[in-house]
């Protein structure tokens, strides 16, 4: 076996290993299929010599199994076992972290289009240097030794550096103090070589000097002028910048500062430049028209909540020497996973909810037997990327400043609005009612046991502004969508949220747009039509707006086109028409099974609306095909009618898995009873029974099938080859005590 399937050596049509991208399937051919064993589970065949032997080796065949039993075998050879025809990964992926991207990247900084703005400026709006306000650093004056409160005064541009004098802070003798006083200074500063630096203060009194968050000089204590110099190394790499936070305090009479550093080459101490001193970085920074309306607002690819290591641009490069460059990194911004201990008589288990009071999801709950709260929070993460330019295979950026006209090779660039952001975030919430939470019933017979769960959190929303070519611009115009609320914490919602819908997609020539703005004419224009009538119930309820009254998830109806800005009506009146499949039910956080797909608890088997089995009971898939199929389609494209007159057709079915992994796939099945004797007539609901005063045990378990069967052998081959246990739960009447809330039956799972 192992000289038949050794491994191959790469050649220009081969590759014998290499990453395969998310979604990437393998396409083999049925002959090479079938060799392997088709359908069937195989195992390689084993040889022994003799019985006694302790060689056991491996032949060139597979023994193939079909319900736990070895059916057949499979013979190997070099010719049918050895795919030949196997390319080689015809993609490469690359990725920048948000600090490689800030140097490196297609684009310098996340650009973020005002959206439904379009202005002749976007064209051809151009780079700028965001790097601060101009040389030397920031400092705050405080009357008290602790910086504690509010500065008394501010000032940018300054030197780490403090005139010796009297006492008087920043050469300012009208100060209203002239003792008990504290300086803190922030910035940056620009290493000019690489290498070791040496930093040498004298202070009175107190100084501390940080870099990047390390401590290199903390002498934070009350001390003389010429107490001696304290010291501090640090390694620096050329042209970097670095975060810097010095302090100093004055106590009594004489105050002064000096602080000098020794680049590397040097022997001798000298002050910082002013030249290498910055105030902070700037996260954003704004791009204006003429008329000083915002056009663009620029943001640092490294902030607060985007890391020097996240992942910030992705680049594929496909065979052909296209490359898509992803380069807009969306943020999940904050999520918090709350657990806590209800009322029991608050919760609801058809609806899968409980509320909950002011104090329960803190740590002041009073509820249950353990007072349980459990909050988690996740810091801010990358949950998409945003496609920003498709670059031909010559495509080059001339001069380092992202997708310009100017740019020799093919270039399309995407921009794009960021409606919702740090300052605004779009506020989600699961579930999304107010003053409620996910009911977890614990154990039915134990009322204190209950708890309630859901997941909030705080994110950026995106949308397409502008797509650009050389010679095209198309522009996207959004409007307001009325199904998708923010949801605050406590499930209050927000209609107006900022979440949008495309309205309409302008094709315009870049170089009329250029000149005359919106008030070009359109080469072509797309329009779409909306309606809110799919999965009813699911959008906030508004007495006062009767387009979102019973309303339902956003639904495109119609799609139609104009051409050179005439907006004929005879247009309108032959779209794209999408038609929607008749099974529309209402929409219900509980409906559905273990996988997500759509599973009315009445589909349960014994399910009725006067004994509801909840799919939190009953999490597994339906079984009857036909039932499945129709699910399948709840809320889905039916058929699209088209302008020609023609139509087309959609029909749906359901997943059916034989197999998971290498065991057979399984069924729930309902019990028909118990009984101590192989006789279908003595079964009956109970575990045990007994003769007098001996308790005796049902070992005999009745189960309705799906297919009848006759003998011993048909029901092992039909139901039980390949099994060597059965999931069983069991809805077992308990004892009662004083918690069971008048429940008498517990759900017991268990394997047999």
């Amino acid at each position: 076996m192992k000289d038949l399937v050794r491994f191959r050596k790469d050649d220009s049509s081969y590759q014998s290993a290499y990453f395969r991208n998310p979604g990437e399937k393998s396409i083999n051919s049925k002959e090479f299929y079938e060799a392997l064993g088709g359908d069937d589970v195989v195992s390689v065949q084993l040889n022994q010599p003799h019985p006694n032997s302790s060689s056991i080796y491996t032949g060139n065949k597979l023994n193939k199994h079909q319900n736990g039993r070895i059916t057949g075998t499979a013979t190997l050879t070099e010719s049918n076992s050895v795919r030949r025809e196997r390319a080689k990964r015809n993609q490469v992926i690359s990725f920048l972290t948000a600090r490689e991207a800030d140097a490196a990247g297609l684009n310098k900084y996340i650009e973020n289009y005002t959206y439904n703005v379009f202005d002749s400026s976007t064209c051809r709006i151009p780079e700028t240097n965001a790097e601060g306000f101009g040389p030397g650093l920031t400092a705050e004056l405080f009357s008290n030794m602790t910086m504690s409160g509010s500065p008394k005064l501010v000032r940018n541009g300054e030197l780490l550096w403090q005139t010796r004098t009297n006492g008087y802070p920043m050469d300012l003798p009208s100060f209203e103090v002239d003792n008990w006083w504290s300086i803190r200074w922030t910035g940056r500063f620009r290493a000019p070589l690489t290498g070791k630096y040496e930093f040498q203060s004298k202070s009175d009194d107190g100084f501390i000097l940080k870099v990047n968050g390390q401590k290199v000089i903390d002498d934070w204590r009350e001390r003389n002028y010429d107490a001696g110099v304290i010291t501090g190394t640090l390694n620096l790499e050329a042209g970097q910048f670095y975060e810097l936070e010095a302090a100093m305090y004055d106590n009594k009479k004489y105050a002064g500062l000096e602080l000098h550093w020794k680049i590397p080459g040097s022997s001798t101490f000298e002050q910082i430049p002013r030249e290498l001193l910055y105030p902070k970085a700037i996260d954003t920074f704004r791009v204006k028209d003429l008329s000083n309306n915002l056009l663009m607002v620029k943001e640092k690819r490294v902030n607060d909540f985007r890391k020097p290591h996240h992942i910030s641009e992705i680049t594929v490069l496909n065979e052909d020497g296209r490359r898509y460059v992803y380069g807009i990194p969306v943020y999940n911004l904050r999520q918090k996973d709350v657990v806590f201990a209800v009322d029991a008589r608050k919760g609801n288990m058809e609806k899968g909810m409980v509320g909950y009071g002011a104090t329960d999801n803190t740590v002041g709950n009073t509820q249950g037997k353990d007072n349980f709260f459990s909050s988690q929070e996740m810091p801010a993460y990358t949950h998409a990327f945003l496609l920003t330019g498709i670059l031909s295979d010559d495509y080059s950026d001339l001069t380092g400043n992202g997708i310009t006209d100017d740019d020799p090779g093919n270039a399309v660039k995407f921009n794009y609005s960021k409606i919702c952001g740090v300052k605004n975030p779009f506020k989600w919430r699961a579930p999304a009612a107010r003053d409620s939470a996910t009911y977890n019933e614990g154990f039915r017979t134990d009322y204190r046991d209950d708890k309630g769960t859901y997941v909030y959190g705080e994110k950026e929303l995106w949308y397409l502004h502008t797509i650009e070519s050389k010679t095209m611009i198309a522009t996207f115009k959004l409007s307001e969508r009325l199904d998708m609320p923010a949801v605050a914490e406590n499930g209050e919602r927000t209609i107006n949220s900022g979440a949008k819908k495309l309205e309409e997609i302008n094709l315009y020539s870049k170089a009329d747009f250029a000149a005359n703005g919106t008030k070009a004419r359109p080469v072509k224009t797309v329009h779409f039509e909306y309606s809110y009538e799919l999965c009813r119930g699911y959008a906030p309820q508004d007495p006062g707006n009767q387009n979102i009254k019973d309303s339902g998830k956003l639904t495109l109806k119609s799609i139609w086109f104009t051409y050179n800005g005439n907006n004929q009506p005879k247009a309108k009146s032959n779209p794209y028409e999408f038609r929607y499949n008749s099974f529309n039910p209402r929409y219900n956080n509980q409906a559905n099974d273990r996988w997500g797909s759509f599973k009315d608890p009445l589909d349960n088997p014994g399910s009725t609306t006067g004994n509801l089995i909840r799919n939190a009971e009953f999490p597994y898939a339906v079984q009857d095909s036909m039932l499945a199929a129709r699910n399948a389609g709840a809320w889905n494209l039916d058929s699209i009618m088209l302008p020609s007159g023609g139509s087309m057709k959609i029909d749906y079915e359901a997943d059916d898995y034989g197999y998971v992994q290498n065991r057979v796939a399984m069924q729930m099945c309902k019990i028909a009873g118990f009984s101590d004797r192989p006789l279908y007539g003595s079964a009956v609901p109970s575990l045990y029974t007994h003769y007098g005063s001996v308790a005796v045990d049902f070992q005999y378990v009745f189960i309705k099938v799906p297919v009848a069967v006759t003998t011993a052998d048909e029901a092992y081959n039909a139901y039980l080859a390949g099994i060597d246990r059965i999931f069983v739960k069991i809805f077992v009447k308990v004892p009662k005590d004083k918690y069971n809330n008048g429940q008498t039956h517990e759900y017991v799972p268990t394997y047999a």
